[in-house]
């Protein structure tokens, strides 16, 4: 197993499988959802939003400073998703800060640097403290998680077994 957020090809790496977000996935791959509707929010401490105007479209956060994600494979900044009432935009935020590190993105938050967008699940807990502070949350759209593979004959039996598990889960068996 490795772990590397860069979007190699698993493939020519000699991988069995991989997982990725929905918007990244390679056309000619056959994808297991593994967790679907994962929730991502935009946060701020609550020190970084005393005093500065309020954010109440994604548009104001260009105003703001935010925290960027930066791709390990191309360096890119993705933009952020929002989405409401059938309307998609997407936005490139600026800030000082960039990483590939999602617990640094996190820690940035929390000491007031700006606005990350983030998954929920990992940060409840600062949600419920009031660490953080969510925002936009009308706005932010969900996304998948899946396992994907290059279909072939003889897929290897551990994988076989992984996969069968995966599809059970999400049929609730």
């Amino acid at each position: 197993m490795a772990v590397d957020n860069s979007l190699i090809d698993i493939v020519t790496q000699g991988f069995d499988a991989g997982i990725r977000y929905d918007d990244v996935l390679a056309q000619d791959m056959v994808v297991v959802p593994i967790l679907a509707d994962m929730r991502f929010v935009v946060v701020a401490s609550p020190e970084y939003l005393e005093c500065r105007t309020l954010v109440q479209h994604p548009q104001d956060l260009l105003q703001h400073e935010c925290l960027n994600y930066r791709s390990a494979a191309s360096g890119a900044l993705p933009r952020w998703d929002f989405e409401k009432d059938g309307k998609h935009t997407r936005i490139a935020v600026k800030g000082r800060l960039a990483t590939n590190d999602s617990d640094l993105l996190l820690r940035a938050a929390l000491d007031g640097f700006g606005f990350a967008y983030l998954s929920h699940a990992p940060i409840a807990q600062h949600l419920d403290s009031g660490e953080l502070v969510s925002v936009l949350e009308d706005w932010v759209p969900t996304s998948t998680l899946y396992l994907y593979y290059f279909e072939r004959n003889n897929t290897p039996k551990k994988l076989r077994a992984f996969i069968d598990f995966l599809k059970a889960r999400a049929l609730g068996v």
